[in-house]
């Protein structure tokens, strides 16, 4: 995409927030699992 360029993440790579540093996020109970290709 547009934008995005750098920003590739490889494969079994995920992310849950990507902002600027004065951003506030908050997560709880977060569960992970493979996926079938």
């Amino acid at each position: 995409e547009a934008g995005n360029e750098g920003r590739v993440l490889s494969r079994g790579t995920f992310a849950l927030q990507g902002h600027d540093p004065n951003s506030k996020v908050y997560f709880k109970n977060i569960m992970v699992r493979p996926l079938p290709d």
